[in-house]
């Protein structure tokens, strides 16, 4: 068993010290090596409650490197650590690297390797993104199967979504206009079931969105979301995360203050691509600064001018959700939803006859 040692009787913070060798796991002392923790309801799978707070249980020594199977997977050597074989590199999200793994039982499942462990804001990014997952269970957000730690570098274990990401997609061909509401629509519902839990992802574009072989859809990467009203804010003020393409002018000026109005932003952003076959402000991709004027004063190429096959209801709908100012925005994603649902029976309708 670990040992709990409050730093501060006054603070939810907490140190964690293993028993066995009193080196210290994860601690929170206000200065270097950081790793402040969060609240949720009920605890994940091998870990620990202390004062409120979720830990993982398992020794969560961090290492000063990384473990990198791909020169192995080039040679055509397929690694293998704790029960896992892995089997394929599957790419990259904001805090680590994915890779398509097999477990005792023969099932395939995505394993995600923290890239920097010693890094103690990644690390709590990481633990973070672990968290979310297992306290919202939803058909439209990749499900937690487990976590755990390897020679020093923690990872997590998700459900293996067989199938295409919407970027992947969209360098082919933009989508036809039903296609394209579907897709948001289910956005939309993930979205929805996370602001119930005040969870915000903050970086919702196409690469974050997984189109199964199934037909379903599949909001990934949670590692950048942000608990409203958190007290322990891991952004520094000005740090600029997620997608400039489809994030909020507001995010550009301070990133950890967003809500669920910028999601909405990305959202409209998203559905922009998707109609069109290139994201917004593109044209100004070869020059951020540009880029950063543009954002700040609103100016981007209309959807209409883009192609001329665009329903003038989709227009106003991806209109509304990037609104410059955030109060004219769709104030839920529910409301966003309803919206959606109208323009997609209209254009149901229209094929079917």
């Amino acid at each position: 068993m670990n040992t709990v040692v409050t730093l501060n009787e006054n603070s939810p913070l907490v140190r964690i010290v293993c028993s066995q060798c009193q080196q210290v796991i994860l601690e929170h002392n206000g200065k270097t090596d950081t790793v402040p923790l969060m609240n949720i309801s009920k605890p994940l799978p091998g870990v620990i409650k202390a004062d409120a707070h979720t830990v993982p249980f398992n020794h969560f020594h961090v290492s000063t490197g990384h473990l990198d199977f791909s020169q192995s997977i080039a040679k055509g050597v397929l690694p293998q650590f704790d029960q896992f074989t892995i089997q394929k590199h599957l790419g990259s999200g904001g805090t680590g690297n994915v890779y398509l793994a097999e477990n005792e039982s023969k099932e395939l499942v995505a394993i995600k390797l923290l890239r920097k462990p010693e890094n103690p804001e990644m690390l709590e990014y990481f633990i973070r993104e672990a968290q979310i997952l297992f306290e919202m269970d939803h058909p439209n957000i990749v499900r937690l199967k487990g976590q755990g730690n390897f020679q020093g570098s923690p990872y997590i274990v998700m459900e293996y979504i067989k199938g295409k990401s919407l970027e992947y997609v969209l360098k082919k061909k933009r989508l036809p206009p039903l296609n394209a509401t579907n897709i948001v629509y289910h956005v939309l519902k993930a979205l929805k079931h996370a602001y119930q839990f005040q969870v915000i992802h903050r970086d919702i574009k196409p690469g974050n969105i997984l189109l199964t072989s199934q037909g379903e859809v599949k909001v990934i990467d949670l590692g950048l979301c942000k608990i409203v009203d958190d007290t322990y804010n891991i952004t520094n003020t000005g740090q600029v995360m997620g997608t400039m393409f489809y994030m909020p002018p507001e995010q550009f000026v301070d990133s950890k203050r967003v809500d669920h109005c910028s999601d909405i932003y990305a959202t409209g952003a998203t559905l922009y691509h998707a109609l069109s076959g290139v994201p917004p402000y593109e044209e100004y991709s070869d020059d951020v600064q540009k880029l950063l004027e543009a954002k700040s004063k609103d100016i981007y190429i209309p959807l209409e001018e883009r192609h001329q096959d665009i329903p003038p209801g989709l227009i106003n709908i991806t209109k509304k959700a990037m609104a410059h100012s955030p109060k004219d925005r769709y104030s839920h994603p529910q409301e966003m939803r309803e919206s959606l649902s109208i323009v997609y029976k209209q254009l149901a309708e229209q094929l079917s006859s």
